[in-house]
């Protein structure tokens, strides 16, 4: 197993006068470019940089350049992992450097089971897509962070010609995506609010709706206000 000879944070290892095969300057001043060139990657089960597939040595180059957020898994059996800077920012923070070589089922342990079968389809040559991705990363000690993504598995080709890996590409649309969900609960309360009906319908309508958003809402209390508003009485609260 890789992840035994390898040394921990997630076997990060630097060679002592790395070889500059692709060049930062051209990618921008890229982290990932330098962490790419500094890694060991002879004693990686890919082997040295120079003994790479051109594809695969040609897509490397390719994403260091890339604006949108890309990883490269190659390998059809284990996925090893290699990621441009902005897909660097888009990881827990607790992996944005060591993932680079990693297996990404063991990046993203708790998605294994579906990243699993979008590799499946990409090697059957289909190309995976997804609008929009639910995710919650742990950015903070103190609460995990909302995250929504669309991406993309696309296969790529070994030298031989044979598919050996996919390239993820993904776009973060969290703020588009929190956005359409509020605005959803707020359509769905007015909704209720135009029509006819008694009070405790009311109330007990815009709970459920609220209750269907519980990633804004939590919890939701409902008072009553009397007419002249100096007293409230407490109906319901959800969850």
């Amino acid at each position: 197993e890789m992840g035994e000879r390898m040394s921990p944070p997630f076997g990060k290892r630097l060679v002592r006068n790395p070889v500059n095969y692709f060049n930062s300057s051209l990618a921008g001043g890229s982290r990932m470019c330098e962490l790419i060139n500094e890694y060991d990657w002879e004693r990686h089960p890919l082997g040295a940089i120079q003994e790479w597939p051109i594809s695969l040595h040609t897509l490397v180059s390719f994403i260091l350049n890339c604006p949108f957020a890309s990883c490269i898994c190659w390998g059809k059996e284990a996925l090893y992992m290699i990621y441009n800077d902005e897909y660097m920012r888009a990881l827990p923070h607790y992996h944005r450097t060591s993932a680079i070589g990693e297996k990404v089922t063991k990046i993203w342990p708790h998605l294994k089971d579906s990243v699993l079968d979008w590799a499946k389809s990409v090697f059957n040559n289909e190309t995976v897509s997804h609008p929009s991705l639910q995710l919650f990363f742990e950015y903070t000690k103190d609460f995990p962070e909302e995250v929504s993504i669309s991406f993309s598995y696309s296969p790529i080709r070994d030298d031989e010609g044979h598919i050996n890996g996919f390239l993820c590409t993904s776009i973060d649309n969290t703020p588009q995506f929190i956005r359409e969900r509020r605005l959803q609960t707020l359509n769905s309360l007015s909704n209720i609010i135009t029509t006819q009906y008694t009070q405790e319908q009311v109330c007990n309508l815009a709970l459920e709706t609220l209750k269907a958003n519980t990633c804004d809402l939590p919890f939701t209390c409902i008072y009553l206000l009397d007419k002249h508003q100096l007293s409230s009485s407490f109906i319901r609260v959800s969850p």
